[in-house]
This record gives structure tokens, C-alpha cells and sequence, in this order.
């Protein structure tokens, strides 16, 4: 969503493609009452940081790339994956029964420093 100092052209290219996808599936199927939303998760940690975080903080133990990382995140903690599915179970159900055709950004504000 926003250029945050990685060169990833392929991948960001991608999540680009993926949410106008969804956008149009929203417009196109709404009358048929289909809700079609993108969730876009930010700074998780997951087991594969351990692999990404260290090549971004060589020099660093685990830990103390674990905490770089997460001091780059407004709220001072990368998320879990159950915020990542609490949104997700949000967009399933009822409660966002008017939702459709957008992003639902999962990522404690990082992206809002980026604007």
C-alpha cells in the first residue's frame, strides 16, 4: 500500500493486482449478495520472520531484530496471527454485512507513518 524502504517491485506489484481484483469482484457480484473484501496484514510474527527479520537485521540475535521490528510499528508490537484472523472473522460475519469492495489493513499503523 505504501513504499516503506524495501525494493520488493514483484511482490508489492502483486497485493496490488490482488486488491483491485477484489474490488472488481465486489462491484460485479454485489447484486447477487456476494461480499468480496482484501485483508491486508502488516508486521506479523510468524514463524518465517525468523528467516526475513534476520537478513534485515544482520548483526542482530533474533530477539533483537524481533524488537527492531516490532519499534517500527506505532502500536510497538508486530501482530499475531489471531489479529489477522479477528479481522477475518469480522468481515465473515453479520457485522459487516455492508462491507464490501475494500482493504481491511491489520497493522498496528505502520502504514499511516508512510502517507
Amino acid at each position: 500500500m505504501r513504499y516503506v524502504g524495501y525494493p520488493h517491485l514483484a511482490y508489492s506489484v502483486t497485493k496490488a493486482a490482488v486488491t483491485q481484483f477484489t474490488r472488481m469482484l465486489a462491484q460485479q457480484y454485489a447484486a447477487h449478495g456476494v461480499r468480496a473484501n482484501t485483508v491486508v496484514p502488516g508486521l506479523i510474527d510468524t514463524p518465517r520472520i525468523a528467516t526475513t527479520v534476520a537478513k534485515m537485521f544482520s548483526g542482530t540475535s533474533l530477539d533483537e531484530a524481533r524488537r527492531a521490528r516490532a519499534a517500527q510499528v506505532p502500536m510497538g508490537r508486530m501482530g499475531s496471527a489471531w489479529d489477522v484472523a479477528h479481522a477475518c472473522a469480522f468481515l465473515a460475519s453479520d457485522a459487516a454485512a455492508y462491507v464490501t469492495g475494500t482493504e481491511l489493513v491489520v497493522d498496528g499503523g505502520i502504514t499511516g507513518k508512510f502517507v
